[in-house]
């Protein structure tokens, strides 16, 4: 991702580039005009409208300058991309959570499900739902020192973990 990132990156600096004509390291309103039409030369029905580009101009332009530069170019791009990179990081956590649960279960199982008579430790004694046959486990209250997110039964363990609560 990181990778990706970087080559977007570069050709989002190099846009700028391609809308600085004059190459002063600004872009002015006339250039950042000239930069989207040209982008959009053979697609003139999405093409945006003078006021939709003086609005988008004037978001980008902080210093209110009338001129953009790199740095205020970058700063929409940079703010999504550490949004991304957020995104994924806990997303990849999450995961790495996940596998890490389903690894310790399957240690511990023999039969897609943990009973009470099996590892008594997990849980106290304790009466199951009359909809739960005796000596089954339910996940969340029986896994105390852990995350209670990750033992939420079938969809995210992949298992059956039922009965015992607190």
């Amino acid at each position: 991702l990181q990778q990706q990132l970087e080559s977007l990156r570069k050709e989002h600096d190099e846009i700028f580039g391609r809308g600085d004509k004059n190459r002063d390291g600004e872009m002015s309103m006339r250039e950042f005009v000239y930069l989207h039409r040209d982008a959009e030369r053979g697609d003139e029905a999405n093409a945006y409208d003078e006021d939709e580009l003086k609005e988008a101009f004037s978001d980008l332009d902080k210093d209110g300058s009338e001129s953009i530069t790199l740095e205020e170019w970058r700063r929409p791009f940079e703010e999504h991309t550490d949004s991304w990179l957020q995104i994924a990081d806990t997303e990849a956590q999450q995961e790495a959570q996940t596998a890490h649960y389903k690894d310790v279960f399957n240690q511990m199982d023999h039969d897609g499900r943990l009973s009470s008579a099996t590892y008594p430790q997990l849980c106290p004694p304790q009466s199951p739902p009359a909809s739960e046959p005796p000596g089954v486990l339910n996940g969340p209250a029986c896994f105390r020192s852990h995350d209670k997110a990750a033992y939420t039964g079938s969809v995210t363990l992949g298992v059956q973990v039922m009965g015992c609560s607190t």
